[in-house]
């Protein structure tokens, strides 16, 4: 096993913290991920165009959302929807900032941002109905984001790549734009999942085994919820008809191993798919390149892949 030496550094200084912090506090680890986050990633950075506002969740409630805009001249485009990795209990608009204005700048389209309710106070499917809402809301240009859609990416890290997963799922063919491509960043695919990776990067790597257990059990209280499609996408009947895909997966996280079948799937059904594999990173580098500098590398790639797809897909 090759680590790198910026990864190694930065698992040797979290374990310091790690041991220090003790028990998982969802209300304390929330401001703590912020707090986290400023260091991790930094600043946004200059970008032409943010603006805060909400959007139509589940059953009509409100979500906070932020777009991203990094154009001179704004008109007709695809819409990147992103969702924010967390365990579906962390994360917000605040912890994915730098990341979503870097995905923003890179492809020169708008990038959406939806900060979808999370568990435990709102376990599956809320998540769930929440992203599938926000996407449908999204795809029939509302005079919020101030442009006309031609097409919807779906886009997400960890829990987040989940949430893009399912949405691609249940949405391809059902909106009144195309779905051009998804970015699956490091997900989460199979709930029920146990052995491989996950035994031997559960002590010492991202997320912990104890951190993993605890987001799985504040998302899905009912066990069986975890054989539900629309929480494990890994268990879906049909994978045909997927818009184009690029999935990340990194070689020390847990979740690799679904991410590896998860690409294997959608590949022999015939989707369109870049597989990355990041070799020697570890899970949720990409919103931790200030400190974990070799993951911008990786993000570039995995946005240049991204690009390539989406301009195939549009130009078809």
């Amino acid at each position: 096993m090759n680590i790198r030496d910026d990864v190694k550094q930065f698992l040797t200084e979290r374990r310091k913290r790690t041991q220090a912090t003790g028990a998982i506090d969802v209300v304390a680890d929330r401001q703590a991920l912020r707090e986290f986050t400023r260091m991790s990633d930094g600043p946004r950075g200059n970008i032409a165009q943010v603006r805060d506002f909400e959007v139509t969740g589940a059953n009509g409630v409100a979500l906070g959302a932020r777009l991203y805009d990094d154009r001179s001249v704004v008109d007709a485009a695809p819409l990147l929807v992103f969702f924010h990795g967390g365990g579906w209990y962390l994360g917000d608009l605040e912890t994915h900032d730098a990341l979503c204005a870097e995905i923003a700048r890179t492809l020169r389209i708008p990038v959406l941002a939806v900060n979808y309710r999370k568990a435990p106070e709102n376990p599956f499917p809320v998540p769930v109905d929440d992203a599938l809402a926000a996407v449908r809301w999204a795809a029939q240009s509302p005079m919020e984001i101030g442009q006309e859609i031609t097409g919807i990416v779906l886009a997400g890290d960890s829990a987040g790549g989940t949430l893009a997963a399912v949405c691609a799922q249940e949405l391809s063919g059902a909106l009144p734009v195309p779905l051009l491509a998804q970015f699956l960043m490091y997900p989460s695919t199979d709930l029920t999942a146990t052995t491989g990776s996950i035994q031997e990067f559960g002590d010492g790597f991202v997320p912990s085994a104890a951190a993993r257990t605890f987001a799985i059990n504040s998302y899905t209280p009912n066990e069986s919820d975890r054989k539900d499609p629309r929480a494990s996408p890994i268990k879906a009947k049909n994978f045909q008809g997927l818009p184009p895909t690029v999935l990340l997966t990194c070689e020390l996280d847990p979740m690799r191993d679904e991410g590896r079948e998860y690409a294997t799937l959608l590949q022999k059904n015939g989707v369109q798919i870049i597989h990355r594999e990041a070799e020697g990173q570890i899970h949720g580098c990409c919103a931790m390149r200030q400190l974990i500098p070799s993951a911008q590398r990786d993000l570039e790639l995995c946005l240049c892949d991204l690009n390539t797809l989406i301009e195939s897909t549009v130009a078809a």
